[in-house]
């Protein structure tokens, strides 16, 4: 009996030691690695056996003793671990060379490797999002070189600037087609009207890419890529993120409170769609106004996003719609002077409101590819003021020539053909060759003369010449038909240069022509804050941009990039801005503008723990008249450095993010009190940013992260950039930045259906 009773226990005692072992694989973006090597060494008999994991990055095995890990993968870093108990087990591997395995999109006849592309394309991926705890856009841009966001605290909006140019001459896309906003004072996207949830990644270029996209171009292009439909599996992901607004918050009201809900899949063969919805609540933040009248306004906004694909071998088209509904409150001070009535406060709310819908196909002709872009946006903006009675909450309109409402409706459509031309020994040509159609509407009650519209239709071609595996060349040219202006080709010629296997040169040059827009032409934006009128008389801008970048790979970890830039504006469209807070301030035409910069990144990885350091030197020259004239160029520094580190074995990642940006400094026509015309050197101080975040992820698909936001406590900087009229409502000499140090906690779960 002892004897089957031992045997028993042992047999029992070995099934435990042999107990089921999971481990799983996946890259940067949480997506399983098919056919990795692991190495599994038994510590106590040095007996060593390898699996390798299968499409879902998986590899299900027994241990009876302890194991050291051997993770190779050709692509991936090599990761090693010892493991001594059985259970479910997450490992994230990181690229050999991030270039390398990057692919980029942006201003592509087909995707590309960033490192062979023709234009330096940065691309910033949601595993930074994630690392960043970004809630918005501007949380991840602010951070980069040559971008820097500004705020109208009047309305609520964020507006940006790229190689010292306004974001009116940043194209703004969203899966390559031009997204429509209008928000504030000008031209210019705000940013954060868009949900960062849905993105995979944002492509940056810097310089022209006017033959590409438009005259709008010619600062950059910023292409902000949605996440794509799963073809193969479910996934479901949740996130809550709760986020203190300075000293202030509250479970349900105070500080931020950003919910979203998001599912993904395969619905029969051939056909998947993707649906998300987020909520995003901002409290608004007490500063140096009152528990009702607050510096900065509550926001409310609603972010919806869908997507069905279809895919076959030869042809796979998509529909797309982006819904944002967001409701800003500026809610002023109680009134209570008169006994005899209640208190009453006069109270704005501006309501936004974009339904954006697309279609895209992809078309394969063998050497030749069809692609066709098109989209129709219907893009509301309403402000209006009311009177509140604060005992019974009843709400009046005020007077009639308070309210505002405008309108615009955009329908885009693009169609493309590229292919392979020729290839005779080491040349090799291929051509893009396509067409552009653009029709815009606008409405309103402050759009003066009623309703207005305005079409584009562009033609355009590029050649890519590669001889050998050294070079690449691009010449293209655009030319656009304009319903209210006559127009000039805008040609461009990019060439990319091996020097060596590590060393690689980027030289480019374009030519810009804009049109005035409806709003710069038309609109009239009079508010308590504002006091903006449209220009009939504007005239077209014309423009020159050249560029250079040198990209050194210094080893295998190490990355060295130096770039330069040089923009030339004639007859800038910009504000003409009185210095009595009485009159209106109104566009003009600038006889010249002219900025440059020089930039250099260094970017290091070493097993866990990387680092992005770069610094700026970014100038800007005026040229306001032949009577008013100003020979100074006017510079301003940068510097960022992003720090990370993931500590492999307990899953915890590390993150700081700095930035510095330098006193900015312009010259400005203004009427002073006499009514005579005057040149001001007016400034904005320079500040420090500093960012810090912690994330553990668990098993089971859980991340935890939290973080201090705004470390240096930044509120406010001095400036006097505002001197009435556009922004008469900020005569303090101060300009919000920011609503000070701010605490966040995020839990995000993503479930994902293994096959």
């Amino acid at each position: 009996m002892k004897i089957i009773t031992s045997t028993l226990f042992s047999f029992l005692f070995a099934i435990n030691l042999q107990a089921q072992l999971s481990i799983e694989i996946t890259d940067p973006n949480n997506k399983g690695i098919e056919e990795v090597l692991v190495a599994f060494t038994e510590i106590n008999s040095s007996k060593q056996y390898l699996k390798w994991t299968d499409k879902n990055g998986i590899i299900k095995t027994s241990i009876s003793s302890p194991v050291i890990l051997s993770i190779s993968h050709l692509d991936y870093k090599t990761l090693i671990d010892t493991i001594s108990i059985t259970g479910n087990y997450q490992y994230r591997l990181s690229p050999k060379n991030q270039n390398l395995k990057e692919v980029v999109v942006t201003g592509q006849y087909e995707p590309e490797s960033a490192k062979n592309a023709v234009y330096k394309v940065r691309s910033i991926g949601k595993e930074r999002f994630e690392q960043q705890a970004a809630n918005d856009i501007q949380t991840v841009l602010s951070q980069e070189l040559n971008i820097r966001f500004s705020r109208d605290n009047a309305t609520g909006n964020a507006n940006f600037q790229m190689q010292s140019l306004s974001g009116q001459y940043v194209k703004v896309l969203v899966d390559g087609i031009p997204l429509t906003g209008k928000s504030g004072t000008n031209n210019a996207i705000d940013l954060n009207q868009i949900d960062i949830n849905n993105i995979e990644r944002i492509e940056l270029v810097e310089g022209p890419m006017a033959v590409n996209y438009g005259a709008d171009a010619l600062a950059g292009v910023i292409n902000i890529i949605t996440k794509k439909t799963n073809q193969d599996k479910l996934a479901l992901g949740i996130t809550l993120h709760e986020e203190s607004v300075g000293d202030n918050y509250s479970f349900f009201s105070e500080g931020i409170h950003s919910p979203s809900l998001s599912v993904n899949g395969k619905i029969i063969e051939h056909i998947s769609a993707m649906a998300s919805t987020r909520r995003y609540s901002f409290g608004g933040w007490v500063g140096n106004g009152s528990e009702r009248d607050r510096e900065w306004y509550p926001k409310n906004q609603w972010l919806h996003n869908a997507k069905l694909n279809y895919t076959s071998e030869k042809f796979d088209i998509t529909y797309s719609t982006q819904k944002m509904q967001e409701e800003i409150l500026n809610l002023g001070p109680v009134n209570n002077n008169n006994p005899l009535r209640d208190p009453f406060s006069i109270d704005e709310s501006y309501n936004a409101d974009r339904w954006m819908h697309q279609i895209q196909a992809n078309f394969d002709l063998g050497e030749w590819n069809l692609q066709s872009a098109n989209s129709f946006t219907d893009y509301e903006r309403l402000s209006k003021e009311f009177r509140t009675n604060t005992i019974t909450q009843e709400e009046s309109l005020t007077s009639e020539n308070q309210q505002d409402t405008i309108f615009y409706k955009d329908w885009f459509s693009r169609n493309t053909v590229q292919g392979n031309i020729l290839q005779v020994g080491n040349w090799k040509v291929s051509g893009q060759f396509g067409t552009e159609i653009q029709y815009e509407q606008a409405g309103g009650t402050t759009l003066s003369d009623g309703s207005k519209d305005l079409w584009n239709t562009a033609f355009f071609a590029s050649s890519e010449i590669g001889i050998g595996k050294s070079l690449k060349i691009r010449p293209g040219v655009r030319y656009t038909l304009n319903s209210l202006f006559e127009t000039q080709p805008t040609p461009a010629l990019n060439l990319k240069y091996n020097i060596s296997d590590n060393l690689q040169l980027r030289v480019g040059y374009g030519r810009g022509f804009r049109a005035p827009s409806i709003r710069e032409l038309y609109h009239e934006f009079i508010d308590a804050n504002h006091n903006i009128l449209g220009n009939a008389n504007l005239q077209p801008e014309t423009s020159h941009n050249f560029n250079a970048d040198f990209n050194f790979t210094i080893s295998g970890n190490q990355e060295f990039n130096i770039s330069a830039f040089y923009n030339y504006i004639n007859n800038m469209i910009t504000y003409f801005i009185p210095q009595q807070a009485t009159a209106a301030t109104t566009y003009r035409n600038l006889e010249n503008f002219r900025t440059n910069g020089i930039n250099a990144r260094w970017n290091y990885t070493y097993s866990n723990f990387t680092s992005n350091l770069g610094v700026a030197y970014i100038g800007r020259y005026q040229r306001l008249s032949d009577e008013y004239q100003v020979n100074e160029m006017l510079y301003s520094p940068e510097a960022n450095a992003n720090i990370n580190y993931n500590w492999q074995k307990p899953r915890i990642n590390f993150g700081l993010f700095y930035k510095f940006t330098g006193a900015n400094q312009a010259y400005r026509e203004i009427l002073n009190e006499d009514n005579n015309t005057i040149v001001e050197l007016q400034q904005m101080d320079a500040f420090h940013w500093l960012d810090f975040t912690i994330a553990k992820t668990f098993n089971y698909g859980i991340q935890i992260s939290s973080g201090i936001k705004n470390l240096t406590n930044i509120t406010s900087i001095q400036n006097n950039f505002t001197g009435g009229g556009a922004h008469s409502g900020n005569n303090t000499g101060q300009t919000a930045m920011a609503y000070g140090r701010s605490y966040f906690l995020r839990i995000n779960y993503q479930f994902n259906q293994k096959k």
